[in-house]
This record gives structure tokens, sequence and C-alpha cells, in this order.
């Protein structure tokens, strides 16, 4: 009996050396303007679980180091990584530096260098088959791939030959192929191989700069591009899905408040626009608003925050999450984030070159009082708020742009609350574009404030020429027309408010 339970033990321990498998993830960081180099390793455990240490180059390779001269290899199971120095001479040959065994817990440990546990070891010095194949029996394996894949003709749009990266994922003969444009997996059996093309948007692999693995029987780990471990589950290979343990780890730790279960699902795995593919609206930030719960979005949020920052990245720039808080009317829940970080109440969310509006704007527009009060008692100045996104400030007149808060009120209620706050009625008009401009119709009326119940003081026709002065930043509905009154000074020194609809804008 022992003996059986002993074999039993043996034997599982040894399956799961086998797919207890390593990632890697070359990035760069910076400190006081210096860039610094790093790598991350990974183990990853299973469906939902990650261990991972993280080394500057320099140290790794007793440094300093050319890094984009340097080349990581890992041998088939991932346990040594081997780092090579690439001399650019006439045969672009490269030489080894530095080899670490990975452990258990993904930290790594010197030995000495020994070529056979590098992928590198059959090749002799090509640098170009390194990179592409890993090692020359992988090149052979590929050949065959060509082979069989073109006679029964299913190939790359460019063929086999254009190859960017070809690895193995284990020991059970399932390869990752990869061109610059398509990505594929591929198992070798009895009469050939199995050949898939894959979404790329599932197996989102990061370059150059990462690796893949099958961590477990049918299920393969790889790192993204922004160096998150992303899972797929492949037990049909033709319809390869993404594994979604991790996921389901998250929704039932929302609804079951297990917040000590936050931290690991967010370090460097879920990311905070994730979501499953059957209900893409009902991304990871969206369900945790949805919560209406101060404690549990606090504490996501700072999860997020260790790992991605807040606000976090996102399209070229960042994002900030209490747009999703404001969305839902939860002015507890806002003013928890706040609390804790009085900053997201300023910051915007923006893509690449293009600003959205600040969240107080947002929050106007919708008319809900209490988020707008908590709101302003968050902003550093009610009057510096970014009121338009960049694509609405690029057009509908210069005027457009003088606006704030009070811009968008929708109610009397609102609009007394901003300007008791101290939002100003009143906006100088300090730019030189279209401040000289001209009336554009006939017997328009001059008034003394900024209403259409003022006291008309004047009557001017078409042609007389205005200077603004001013602009009342609250928009108003007259005669078909969405706009401000304006401040203006004519005739001998005269000064009074007269529509926008009146004054000619050239690019309104």
């Amino acid at each position: 009996m022992r003996r059986t339970v002993m074999y039993i033990l043996i034997t599982f321990l040894c399956l799961s050396t086998i797919y207890s498998q390593s990632l890697y993830y070359r990035y760069e960081k910076y400190d006081d303007h210096n860039q610094i180099y790093c790598i991350r390793i990974y183990r990853v455990l299973d469906d939902v679980n990650i261990e991972y240490s993280d080394y500057t180059m320099d140290e790794l390779v007793d440094g300093p180091l050319d890094y984009y001269r340097t080349t990581i290899l890992t041998d088939v199971n991932n346990n040594y990584i081997s780092f090579y120095r690439e001399i650019h001479d006439f045969n672009d040959s490269i030489i080894p530096i530095a080899q670490y065994k990975i452990d258990e817990h993904a930290k790594l440990v010197r030995t000495t260098f020994d070529e056979n546990k590098s992928t590198r070891k059959l090749i002799g010095n090509s640098l170009a088959a390194t990179e592409r194949y890993g090692n020359e029996n992988n090149k052979n394996e590929l050949d065959a791939i060509a082979i069989f894949g073109n006679k029964n003709n299913i190939k790359p749009y460019n063929g086999w030959d254009f190859v960017r990266r070809f690895f193995k994922l284990d020991n059970s003969e399932i390869y990752f192929f990869r061109s610059y444009c398509e990505s594929w997996l591929i198992k070798k059996v009895t009469n050939g191989y199995k050949i898939n093309e894959v979404d790329e948007r599932l197996f989102n692999l990061g370059g150059w700069y990462s690796n893949a693995v099958c961590y477990s029987e049918n299920k393969v780990a790889f790192v993204d591009d922004i160096g998150n471990v992303q899972r797929i589950d492949i037990t049909d290979f033709f319809h390869p899905k993404k594994e979604y343990s991790l996921w389901n780890k998250f929704t039932d730790a929302l609804v079951t408040k297990k917040i000590n279960q936050i931290d690991n699902i967010f370090n460097h795995q879920l990311y905070p626009t994730d979501f499953k593919e059957e209900e893409k609206t009902k991304y990871v930030i969206k369900l945790i608003a949805e919560t209406k719960d101060p404690d549990i979005i606090v504490n996501c949020f700072k999860s997020i925050d260790k790992t991605y920052g807040i606000p976090y990245p996102r399209q070229g720039g960042l994002t900030n999450p209490i747009y999703e808080i404001i969305n839902l009317n939860d002015a507890k829940s806002l003013n928890k984030v706040l609390e804790w970080n009085p900053e997201l109440a300023n910051i915007n969310t923006f893509y690449g070159q293009f600003d959205e509006p600040d969240p107080a704007r947002i929050a106007v527009e919708k008319n809900d009082i209490e988020v707008v009060r908590v709101l302003l008692s968050y902003l550093k100045d009610v009057n510096a708020v970014k009121c338009l996104s960049d694509k609405e400030a690029d057009g509908g007149g210069m005027y457009n742009n003088y606006c704030n808060l009070l811009s968008f009120a929708k109610s009397d209620e609102m609009k007394k609350m901003l300007i008791e706050y101290g939002v100003k009625t009143f906006i100088p008009y300090t730019s030189s574009y279209e401040r000289n401009t001209y009336v554009n119709d006939d017997n328009v009326n001059i008034r003394e404030s900024a209403s259409i119940s003022g006291n008309k003081i004047d009557k001017v026709n078409k042609g007389i020429e205005a200077e603004v002065i001013g602009i009342d930043p609250y928009y108003y509905n007259i005669d078909d027309y969405y706009g401000h009154w304006v401040k203006i000074k004519y005739g001998e020194g005269k000064t009074g408010f007269i529509f926008e609809k009146y004054l000619k804008q050239w690019r309104r």
C-alpha cells in the first residue's frame, strides 16, 4: 500500500515538474530620468496563481550591458535561462554571458554556464537562428511542418519561411509559430501535424520580449505586451479559447467580498479593461463600480494601483476609473475613493493625443447634485476644470472654448450650487482670435445683462464692428441656437451683451 501511494506521489511530482514552467518578460523603467532595463521571471503555478521576481539586466550579467544586443534563451522546460552577448562580426556571432536556474518560486540562482542547458546547444554561433528557432532541432521541425503545410495547402499569408518566432511549448510536441502578422499553433501527431491559425486578439504574445509555455496539459500561458500573464485552453485544438478561471475568481471575490484575494488577481494577471468575450461591456472596472460598495471599490483600486497605477495606462494614454462611479451616480463610493486619492478629482482621461473632459464636467452634465458636491470639495480650482474634450474644443466656434462647469448645468439647482462654490459667471475674453468681429444681422438688441430679460440698451444693424470683452459661460437656447451671451464694446466705447448667434464667427 505504502509503495503504491509513494509511486502515485512520485508520478504526480514528476508530472508537476513537466508542466510547472516559467515565463520571462523584458521591459524598461525609469528612475530619476535614467532608463533601466529589466526582466521579470514568472512561474505559472495553475489557472489562477503565479509567482514572479523582477531583476535589472545589469545585475544579472555583471553589467552594464547593451540591452538591444543581448539575447535571452530558455531550455525546453524553462528550468534555465541563458544570456548571450551579440557580436556584430561577419558571422553575427553570440557569446555566453551568464546562466541561471529558475527555482519553484521564480527566483534566479546563478550556475556555471552549460550549453547543454540552453536551447542554443546545436546551432553554433548563428544569432539569426537563435532568435527565430531556439535551436537547430526546432529549425528542422519547422522545415518538416512547412513541407506538410504546403502539401496540404495550410500556410501563413507569407509562407512558412517568413518566421518571426518559433519555439516548442512543452515536451508533448506542441509548437508556436509567429510571423509579423499571424500566430499559429502546431501539434505533432502520428500522421503529420495539426496546424491551426489563432486569433491575434486571443494570442497577443509580447513580441521579442517574452515566451510561451504549456503550464499544464492543454493549457498555454504567455506574457502579453504589457507584461501580464494570459492563459489559453487548447483542449479543442482547432477552437482554442481563453482560460477564464481567473476571471471567475475575480467575479466571485466581488460577490462574496473576498477582498484578500484581490491583490493576487490583479498582480500582473487581470487588467482593468479585461472582459469576458461573451460580455464585452462588463469589463473589470465597470464590474467593480457596479458593486456600489465603497470598501470593495477602494480595495480593488488600491490593488490596481500597486501593479498598474491609477490612472492606469490604456491606448497610449491614462484612464481615470472614477468616471465609472460617476456614471452610476454613486456619491458615497466616489467620496470614499477621493478620500483615498484626492488627485483623481482633478485628473481627466486621455487616449494618445486626445484628452477627455474632467470628471466634474461629466458629473455636472448628468445633473447629479450629490456627486457634483463631492467632486467640488476635492477640486483644486473650480474654475480650472477642463470642460471640453480635445475634439469638442476643435470645432463649434472660438467662443465655445470659453466655458466652465456652469456651461453644462441642466438645472437652476445645479447652477446655484456651482456659483456658491465659486464657479465664475463671467469669463474675460483674452484671445486675439475672433476678438474683433462684427454684427451679422439687422435690428439686434444689445442688453444690459446676460439674459433675454435684461434691459434693452441699444439696437444695432449688420456690419457694426464689435470687440469681444468677455463671455457668460452658461449655454442658452435662444432662437433655435445654443450659445453664450457675449459682452462687446462697439461704437464710441459703448458696452453691452449680445447673443452669440448675432456675431460673425469664422469657425461656426
